[in-house]
Formats: structure tokens, C-alpha cells, sequence
């Protein structure tokens, strides 16, 4: 997958590229939360550093999980604002991830493109 594509919101993934991109994320975290880790502290400007790294991944964190999740959604033929989902207290994130990682696509082409994996236009 392109990176230019991560950042999109067009188009679909299906479970195996979602799955994918969440072990990514996953992995990225460790590698900044690593980082900090050597960072001191106690000085000012050394704050001042923790405090943009750690709002640059929080920043890039949602903003991967929005596009992924739309995606995501339509693969399986659902609209955008579904992303919405994610709000819901408690159950919202765990509602999501469960449907966003085991609930298979619509099969062919629907609305928002191709079949996410498939190499040919005739699938349908």
C-alpha cells in the first residue's frame, strides 16, 4: 500500500490491509513511546520536545485511524460517518474494532471501488 493512500480517504481495505495498517500503527507507538523514553525530562526544553512529538502521534494517530476506519467501512458498502461510531462512551471503540476487524466486504465492486486484494476489473 502506497503511504499517500494511508492519508486517504477514498477507496476500501479489506480485514488482512486493516489488521495491517492497526499492527503498523501499533508498532509506530512503541517506536515513539521508545524515543521518549531517552528524552530527560526535567528541563524545559526537553518538555517542550515531549510535548510536540507526543501531539504530532496523537495528531497522526487519528487521523490514520479516521481514514482507515472510512475505509474500512466501505469495503463493506457503508457510508463514511460510520466513522461517528468511534464516539460512542465505553462500547464505541470496542463496537468498531470488533466490525472493522472480522466482519468480511461486500464481494466485487460496490460504490466506493473495486474489491480491495482483486487485480481485474471483471470480477463482477
Amino acid at each position: 500500500m502506497r503511504l499517500r493512500k494511508l492519508f486517504s480517504f477514498e477507496g476500501r481495505i479489506n480485514r488482512s490491509q486493516f489488521w495491517g495498517i492497526i499492527a503498523g500503527l501499533v508498532l509506530f507507538t512503541v517506536a515513539v513511546w521508545s524515543l521518549m523514553s531517552v528524552i530527560p525530562s526535567a528541563e524545559q526544553n526537553d518538555r517542550a520536545l515531549r510535548a510536540v512529538i507526543v501531539s504530532c502521534w496523537m495528531a497522526l494517530m487519528i487521523w490514520l485511524t479516521i481514514t482507515t476506519s472510512a475505509r474500512r467501512f466501505h469495503d463493506m458498502g457503508y457510508p463514511t460517518l460510520m466513522i461517528l461510531l468511534w464516539l460512542l462512551p465505553f462500547v464505541g471503540p470496542l463496537l468498531v474494532m470488533g466490525w472493522l476487524g472480522c466482519v468480511p466486504g461486500t464481494k466485487g465492486r460496490n460504490k466506493y471501488g473495486r474489491e480491495p486484494g482483486r487485480r481485474h476489473e471483471h470480477e463482477d
